[in-house]
């Protein structure tokens, strides 16, 4: 008699019931801060290589109250489209792609949605859309059974993951805003060139919409002030 397997991603259970569930799965755990998204530990390492349970032990032992992370590429074999809360869903929406329905959860901000990498790579970075990033080659996300100080991270219905859809890669690429946030490498001076180029006028009559929504990202994602933001993209409007 063939015994069925336990679900996945887990609904309940302990850290350590989660962790295991991840990397039983083939996903590249590291350990984060308590009530924090940071790492506890050097993480770029678990971009070429998976933790050991032992090493989970380890860090559960070290860290009791720490929150789970998952580095996300081809490591793990996902990326995942990150919405910050109903306006990311609403401009996604917008953005008229298609979106196939995949294994999702609920952040404290907002949804991951994460899909199963197939062929090409996803960068991660801000500015796919405003107020959604990508998450995948150089990123991790933090995964339940996590806290924030103002909410939890929780799976929706476990529903099978789907493909990452096809027009995913090549826009997380375009849309390629230096990624700020802590725990992850920023953009150098020349990678920011094309934002200086862009406000200097450097935009076909064409491409406006699509480079409007592209510095909309990157000002968010550099905590731009809104009424400095405002001013800056006005020329897009016009």
């Amino acid at each position: 008699m063939e015994i069925p397997r336990a679900a996945f991603p887990p609904a309940e259970g302990r850290t350590y019931d989660y962790a295991e569930a991840y990397h039983d799965a083939g996903w590249s755990v590291i350990p984060l801060r308590s009530l924090d998204k940071k790492p506890l530990v050097a993480w770029e390492v678990y971009q070429k290589r998976r933790a050991s349970l032992p090493e989970i032990i380890g860090w559960l032992q070290k860290w009791p109250a720490m929150n789970v992370g998952i580095v996300t590429g081809a490591i793990s074999g996902i990326a995942a489209i990150d919405l910050d809360g109903t306006a990311g869903v609403a401009a996604l929406k917008a953005a008229n792609v298609p979106v196939p329905p995949t294994l999702t959860q609920k952040t404290p901000h907002g949804w991951h949605a994460v899909y199963r990498l197939t062929g090409a790579s996803v960068k991660t970075g801000a500015g796919l859309f405003p107020h959604v990033d990508t998450r995948g080659e150089g990123g991790y996300i933090a995964v339940a059974p996590s806290k924030l100080a103002d909410g939890k991270y929780e799976w929706l219905a476990s529903i099978p993951m789907a493909p990452v859809p096809d027009w995913l890669p090549v826009a997380a690429a375009r849309a390629q805003a230096p990624f700020s946030r802590p725990g992850s490498t920023g953009g150098s001076a020349e990678q920011d060139g094309w934002v200086c180029r862009a406000l200097d006028g450097g935009v076909g009559e064409g491409e406006r919409n699509a480079m409007a929504t592209r510095l909309a990202g990157y000002l968010r994602a550099h905590r731009i002030p809104i009424d400095i933001a405002v001013v800056l993209l006005r020329p897009f409007a016009t």
